[in-house]
């Protein structure tokens, strides 16, 4: 396990999320569930960033 310093931002605050919600799903599940979704917003802005750029150079030519 990675030091406290070492762990994502998003990941701390997902952690957080987690220790203070009372649901009646288990914690792993509500983390996981958090951590891929992050994963898709990073991979969809990555994306869109791809396509824009894309773009811009086809107008340069």
């Amino acid at each position: 396990m990675p030091t406290p310093a070492e762990i994502d931002e998003r990941l701390r605050f997902t952690v957080d999320f987690v220790n203070r919600a009372e649901f009646w799903v288990e914690s792993k599940k509500i983390l996981t569930m958090r951590l891929i979704s992050d994963r898709l917003g990073d991979e969809l802005i990555q994306e869109t960033s791809l396509r824009e750029n894309r773009l811009r150079a086809n107008e340069d030519r």
